[in-house]
């Protein structure tokens, strides 16, 4: 494949994982029964830039989604990014499907440890941080042994 082939590719892949994120949290507004309006207004948004930021304006180029802005939209849908993330993960090759799996879990482990965390007092923290460690070495072999 030439570099500006792999370019395309590698712009296509994205374009497409971004628009599933875009579906990712449009299910989840539907989910928790947000409005659109809504978000909009307390992301400081209009309602119409929202409505194209998400693709939801046919006929038209939705706009590109920043990663402050998924962060934000995330945060007041009370969703977990990673799970959002975790949606639209493309599917791999069958021989690396289930590597990926387990990293996956991983991840999605170390989402919860941290979630967790949160409004708890130092001590507990602290307990917390040694299972993260073991998590993320665990996570790290997991990504390594998919590289082989």
């Amino acid at each position: 494949m030439t570099p500006s082939a792999a370019t395309e590719q590698l712009r296509a892949e994205t374009l497409a994982q971004t628009e599933a994120l875009k579906l990712a949290l449009r299910r989840e507004m539907r989910r928790r029964d947000h409005r659109q309006r809504d978000l909009a207004r307390q992301l400081g948004y209009s309602d119409s830039y929202l409505a194209n930021l998400l693709g939801n304006v046919k006929g038209r180029e939705p706009a590109g989604l920043r990663v402050d802005t998924f962060l934000a939209l995330a945060r007041l849908l009370e969703a977990s990014p990673l799970d959002l993330m975790a949606e639209v993960l493309a599917v791999p090759a069958p021989e690396q499907a289930r590597a990926t799996q387990r990293t996956r879990t991983a991840i999605l482990d170390l989402a919860a440890v941290f979630e967790l965390a949160e409004g708890l007092p130092e001590s507990k923290i602290e307990v917390l941080a040694r299972s993260t460690t073991q998590l993320v070495t665990e996570m790290m072999s997991l990504l390594a042994e998919e590289e082989r």
